[in-house]
């Protein structure tokens, strides 16, 4: 790796690195200054908890990765599908838009029981919830990627007589791509929310329900450890987005002088 590509990665890294150190470090000395371990237990308390209690964090981590994998998929599908009806189609643009946008007018939160009740305790309304969450986001930014495509460059190919999936290819999908991997981006962070939500209403079981127990001894900790194992989850996921990201648009990077 190149001295400029080092430099470059430090600056990335190492201040974000010293501020995390930092925050771990007065959250470990919170003790020294009176606050009781039993309502904020130090970082040192919570790992250990989450080693101690790695067979209970890794079933419940499935069943929340279960609900965001489908969720985040369905939400993927219909999100692009109603970017595409509402920019392509003007019947789309009239009757999908309005309750697109209404849809959102309702918080997901009221909306659980419902879907409980609809469809039971199983993984089905939770999977729904994450996708409500999902879908939008991507709709939004993909709808207006597919417009930001220059216009005269689009009548430009079509009076040399090319057909819409040649203009669709070489010109409005490279427009869009950066904003759909934003929505994408967004869409992956609401689906950590919407499985951790919907667990809160619906599930015996997930990172979600772990982060509500105060019963035993070890509540308080098995709380803070869900919330930190949620926490690495999301940024793992954001993480991987981003790379697909730089790997599909190299040029953004190059862009930006990284």
């Amino acid at each position: 790796m190149s001295a400029p590509r080092l430099r470059t990665l430090a600056v990335d890294v190492i201040p974000p690195l010293l501020i995390v150190g930092l925050l771990v470090a007065a959250w470990e000395s919170l003790p020294s200054f009176g606050v009781n371990n039993r309502v904020i237990p130090p970082p040192s308390l919570v790992l250990a908890t989450l080693a101690d209690k790695a067979g209970v964090y890794a079933d419940n981590l499935m069943t929340t990765l279960s609900e965001m994998v489908i969720g985040f998929a369905l939400g993927l599908v219909v999100g692009l599908a109603v970017a595409f009806a509402t920019v392509y189609s003007s019947i789309g643009r009239r009757v999908i838009a309005p309750f697109v946008v209404t849809s959102q007018t309702i918080p997901v939160i009221a909306l659980a029981p419902l879907l409980v009740i609809l469809f039971g305790v199983g993984i089905e309304p939770r999977a729904i919830i994450v996708t409500l969450g999902v879908f939008f986001p991507i709709a939004l930014n993909t709808a207006a990627g597919l417009r930001s495509a220059d216009r005269e460059i689009v009548n430009l190919l079509k009076s040399f007589g090319a057909d819409r999936r040649a203009i669709f290819r070489s010109v409005e999908l490279p427009s869009a791509l950066p904003y759909i991997f934003t929505g994408v981006q967004i869409g992956v962070t609401y689906s950590v929310i919407g499985a951790v939500v919907a667990e809160w209403v619906g599930s015996g079981e997930g990172l979600g329900k772990l982060m509500l127990l105060r019963q035993s001894a070890l509540g308080i900790e098995l709380s803070y450890g869900a919330v930190v194992l949620t926490a690495i989850v999301a940024l793992v996921l954001f993480g991987t987005v981003l790379l697909i990201r730089r790997r599909v648009m190299p040029w953004e990077t190059r862009d930006a002088g990284g």
